[in-house]
């Protein structure tokens, strides 16, 4: 072959080969692009449009097709389409809209919609100011029975609020509120009844003030409540783990009141201080308070075991949705990676109750499962095995704040994938503090 043949057949080689690089960069930018889960997502809201602000019927239906759009190219459960019973949901929320929607309305259209997937994570809410107010009364559900336990009306039954009765306000919560176990929602249920746009979420006229009717031992009581501004301290903004030495009994009490860290060194420092002060003092005993925790980011708990004298754990099972495929990272043994210097070998108890949720629902089973510690308090509010990885959008009218799960999570131990968290020490939440004290006391009579 002589040199021209040569130089022909390079470059053709070469035009051939920058054709398949350019080709194959495209499709994978194509595939990239259409597969990528977080494609469309906002990394900052816009304000949610007032409650009282009237969209067209033609606005609202488009809003609630993006949000079934959403959930149909994102979540794990919609892989192969919307289930039934959620197309169904949906033909009749936009079958009973009038033809001047209110925010309002659409967005208790859309979490009955959302409700049906039995996902707490895939919810659309608000992104108000309106979070900040409330009445300045306090309630209690026990027993399907709404009390006010204020000071100077202790005890007394409501009969209702804004004149809908507490059962009917229930049920009205529990239909728009996405959930997987009804435990959670009557334990939200009487702090949301003091909110103003939950009220009005549940029905209640919150144009003024809010008229509360309730039973004494004198008879029947109406007390109107104007709507007033929570005070924000900076303990609010700041303050998410706490820790207390008790020399004398050899215990130390790491409080996680959430693992909505911004910053994870804070969180970091957090741990190093609570671990450098149960090596100062001797501590033989830590206890993990999750009993308010409603979760955040689940990697924290990994970086906690490192001051645990644990050498090897199983993590939970991880599920994530890219387009029609579903990648699976399957729970294996861990090494430990453990901070020696400030290594923690004595009994450990986390405490939980129907708050503890999500992420922190992750690091009680964690420390469950791998048999670390024992648990004490009450079964969580968040199912073992659950759809998480939550994706952020926002509708294109109304702006109501949309969360759609991409993934799902399941607990270490498969044999009970399917089991609620059961404590190693049921009591309820307020004593189960005093349960470690008394088990300690026990253990060392």
């Amino acid at each position: 072959m002589n040199k021209k043949n040569v130089t022909i057949v390079v470059l053709v080689a070469l035009i051939v080969a920058g054709t398949i690089f350019v080709v194959n960069d495209g499709m994978l930018r194509v595939l990239g692009f259409v597969f990528n889960p977080g494609r469309g997502t906002v990394s900052e809201f816009e304000p949610t449009l007032d409650i009282t602000h009237i969209l067209t019927r033609e606005e609202a239906i488009e809003d609630i097709d993006y949000i079934l759009n959403r959930v149909r190219t994102r979540h794990p459960a919609c892989i192969r389409g919307l289930p039934e019973d959620l197309i169904e949901q949906s033909r009749i929320e936009k079958e009973n809209l009038p033809e001047e929607v209110s925010v309002l309305q659409l967005w208790q259209a859309a979490t009955r919609i959302l409700a049906v997937l039995g996902d707490s994570h895939t919810n659309a809410w608000l992104h108000i100011d309106d979070y900040m107010y409330r009445i300045p009364a306090y309630f209690e559900f026990t027993d399907g029975v709404l009390y006010l336990t204020d000071d100077e009306f202790e005890s007394c039954a409501v009969i209702n609020i804004g004149g809908i009765k507490p059962d009917e306000l229930y049920q009205t919560y529990k239909s728009q509120f996405p959930h997987e176990r009804e435990e959670f929602v009557i334990h939200c249920f009487p702090n949301m009844v003091r909110w103003r746009h939950m009220l009005a979420f549940m029905g209640v006229d919150v144009s003024g003030g809010v008229a509360v009717v309730f039973e004494t031992a004198d008879g029947e009581v109406t007390v109107t409540y104007d709507f007033i501004e929570r005070e924000v301290t900076e303990d609010d903004e700041t303050t998410f783990a706490s820790h207390e030495i008790d020399g004398e009994n050899s215990v130390g009490v790491f409080t996680v009141y959430s693992f909505n860290f911004d910053d994870f060194e804070v969180f970091r420092e957090a741990v190093r201080d609570f671990f450098t002060d149960v090596k100062d003092n001797e501590v033989q005993t830590i206890v993990v308070d999750l009993r308010e925790n409603l979760g955040g980011r689940s990697g924290h708990i990994y970086y906690f075991l490192r001051y645990l004298d644990v050498e090897r754990y199983f993590d939970y099972e991880n599920s994530f949705r890219y387009g029609p495929f579903v990648w699976t990272w399957k729970s294996e043994e861990r090494k430990n990676n453990k901070f020696d210097e400030l290594l923690f070998s004595g009994d450990v108890y986390v405490l939980t109750s129907v708050q503890t949720y999500s992420a922190a629902t992750i690091f009680a089973f964690m420390i469950s499962d791998n048999g670390i510690g024992k648990i004490v308090g009450e079964a969580s509010g968040q199912v073992p095995s659950f759809y998480a990885g939550v994706l952020p959008f926002q509708t294109p009218n109304a702006k109501l704040q949309l969360g759609v799960s991409g993934g799902f999570s399941r607990r270490p131990d498969k044999s009970k994938c399917e089991l609620f968290l059961e404590p190693d020490y049921p009591v309820t939440a307020d004593e189960a503090l005093e349960k470690v004290y008394m088990l300690l006391q026990q253990k060392n009579a």
